[in-house]
This record gives C-alpha cells, structure tokens and sequence, in this order.
C-alpha cells in the first residue's frame, strides 16, 4: 500500500470509471470477495437467517455490553493521529461517526471544532456523554445508525470515524452518508484496519468466531488499497497513509481482556459463544506471537491506515 495516494490518483479514477463508477465499483469489490473465497459463507448466512437487521441488533447488544473498555483505551492514539490528518481547525463544525465513548469526538473538541458523536449502541453514547461531560469538553451525542444518519445534508466541515463504520453491514450506504452529511469540500475521514496485519487478523477471526456473515460485512478488508479506493471512489483528492499503533500491555492476559472486552475486536464472540472462549484465547495470543514480541510485557506492532478525501465540490 502506498503511504499516499495523490490527487493524480482522483483524476485517474474518474477519468477510468465515469459515470459507471458507482456499478463497476461494487462489481470489482464483489470480484475480490470471491478471490479470497469469503462468498462461500454467504449460504451459511442465508440459513441462519442473519440479514441486516439482526446484525445491526448484534452490534448493539455487543457494544452495549457491561464491562470495562480497555481497547478503545488503546486506540486513542489512532483518535488523535485522525484529526491531526484530517487538518481539524478550531470553530469547524466536526462528526464523530461510529464514536464508541468518544475518542475521536474528545480529539475534536480539544482542537476547538464544534463537534457533534454517534454511536449505534445506546449505552456506548451514555459512555462518550459521560466521558465528555466529566472531561469539561462541549460535544453533543446521538443515538444514529452510520447507514441512516440524523443530520441534514452537507452540514460538517469534517465526518471521522475510527475503527466505527468499517462495521456497517452495507458499507456503499455508510459511504453515502458520510458523504451526505458532509459539505462539498469538506473532509472525510476514517481508520481502518490492514488486513494482513494483527488487528485485521484479529477482527476476521472475531467475526468467524462470532459465525457472523462475511457477505457484505467485512471490516477487516477496508485497509487494503484497492478497497478502499472502491468504497470510497467518489471523495476528491483521496489519501491513503500507512500508519502503526503499538498495542502494549502487561502481559498475554491483559491482551487478551482487551482483545475480548465488549468493544473489543473479539468481544461479540466471547458475547456469543462464551463456551469457545478458551480456544479464542489460544488463537489470538499465537497470532500476537507472529506479529509481536509476547515474552513479559506484550508489544504487538498494529498497522492500520487513515483514509482521508473531500466531497467533492461539484457534489449535488
């Protein structure tokens, strides 16, 4: 993956696509679907009968769950590195979509953005209006599904979300509305996981474990280039940047808790299958092994990209 991609690259995918660009996206990203072979599952899916609904309710019931959030602890920094990406500046009118208990919105607010934070799970926005409330910074929460925001149209100078609407079931209407919201010219920005790397590993193998479909939802693949340009062909001057968050903690265990707390890459499949949860345990810390050091304190390299683009100026 390229630390950058430049404004030739917008013009190039424009000029390649036209006004087919919508369908052909979605064709060549149902093409890298079944390269990696993951339409296989999409049967299975049909039997359980776990349409867009019953995920969305999953989400939910996960994120909503009692417990500490040590993981979204860990990616404050990827909160941080965002904004400062995405050229935040005091007195801009900023969304935080997918805000967890408000990472990214409290980064927004202490740069002097008037910020506004979503979160599907109603006891995740409870959390973030807590969190902000007691850190003394001016953020107005709401209870919104990334695929149907509240908003009207073009009314954020800037639309961020970390690690949140990779989980929409259908990613092209998380992209509509995120564009939707957003001013043309405004800037659209998201973290997103690498795929080959720990936490794309990490949450693939929370999602298989969890027996969540992988038709149409998989969040771990957003970080890869070519899909991530696809999901978001329609934002100007488009970036990529490489980017690496250092996951420490004490130890395995302490990994482990984070990995599986309720906001955790793994928490909906300890959630779902809590009888499996030792052989989880087991298959993530031998994939921590492959891509960190686990002796003593546990230092585990974490790629994951910023994907950073503007609606564009001509956008109805």
């Amino acid at each position: 993956m390229s630390s950058k991609a430049t404004t030739e690259h917008g013009l190039s995918r424009r000029a390649l696509f036209g006004a087919g660009l919508g369908r052909l996206a979605r064709n060549r990203l149902e093409q890298l679907e079944a390269l990696t072979g993951e339409e296989r599952s999409a049967p299975a899916a049909a039997e359980r009968g776990m349409g867009t609904a019953q995920l969305k309710q999953e989400l939910r019931r996960a994120f909503g769950a009692d417990g500490q959030q040590p993981f979204l602890r860990q990616l404050e920094p990827v909160a941080e590195r965002l904004v400062a990406a995405a050229r935040v500046e005091g007195g801009q009118l900023a969304l935080d979509v997918g805000a967890g208990d408000g990472n990214v919105a409290s980064a927004l607010a202490r740069r002097g953005a008037v910020t506004e934070a979503c979160d599907l799970a109603p006891a995740m926005v409870e959390r973030g209006r807590a969190r902000t409330d007691a850190e003394g910074l001016a953020v107005e929460w709401h209870e919104a599904d990334v695929e149907a925001l509240p908003s009207g149209d073009g009314v954020f100078d800037v639309v961020l979300s970390s690690f949140g609407a990779i989980w929409a079931p259908r990613a092209d209407r998380a992209v509509a509305e995120l564009t939707r919201v957003c001013r043309p010219g405004g800037t659209i920005g998201l973290a997103v996981p690498v795929p080959s790397g720990f936490l794309g590993r990490t949450i693939a193998l929370g999602r298989e474990a969890a027996g969540w479909p992988a038709k149409g939802q998989h969040p771990e693949r957003w970080g890869r280039y070519e899909t991530a340009y696809l999901h978001l062909f329609g934002l100007e001057d488009l970036e990529v940047l490489d980017e690496t968050l250092q996951l420490e903690v004490e130890d395995a265990d302490e990994l482990w808790e984070a990995l599986s707390s309720p906001a955790g890459p793994l928490g909906r499949a300890r959630l779902a299958k809590p009888d499996q949860a030792d052989d989880l345990r087991d298959q993530v810390l031998r994939l921590a092994a492959e891509h960190g050091e686990m002796s003593g304190r546990a230092v585990v390299p974490c790629p994951y990209a910023l994907l950073i683009g503007h609606r564009s100026l001509e956008s109805p």
